[in-house]
């Protein structure tokens, strides 16, 4: 992960938004949905259960922890979140590991605007 990733992060753990064990688990789970798979279907399977069980909740917290303390974008990215999280029905197999806040950072763009905020 990049360093502003980090800070990102820890900026939710000073403010008690994500204890040091959750950001830890967001990292690791962050890089395990942006990592390729063998692309067989007992990997694709185990990564759609982490995504859904383990990461979509806690990208949740994440994102409202960034608009709780005002990173520029935060709103309109949990917004679009939400927005995929709600046309994702028990039923639909999509492919959950595509909304990532790497992704979300990539539709929404402007990180500079996000590095300045930390600095």
């Amino acid at each position: 992960m990049n360093t502003l990733f980090g800070t990102r992060l820890a900026a939710l753990v000073r403010r008690r938004i994500l204890t040091g064990s959750e950001a830890d688990r967001f990292t690791k789970l962050e890089g395990l949905m942006q990592s390729p798979t063998d692309g067989t279907d007992d990997a694709l399977m185990v990564r759609f259960h982490d995504s859904n069980d383990a990461y979509l909740p806690l990208l949740e917290r994440v994102l409202r922890g960034l608009v709780r303390i005002g990173e520029p974008l935060a709103r309109e990215k949990l917004d679009l979140f939400l927005e995929e999280r709600g046309s994702q029905g028990p039923a639909v197999f999509l492919t959950p590991w595509e909304m990532t806040l790497t992704y979300l950072d990539d539709e929404l763009g402007k990180l500079e605007s996000i590095s300045a905020f930390y600095s």
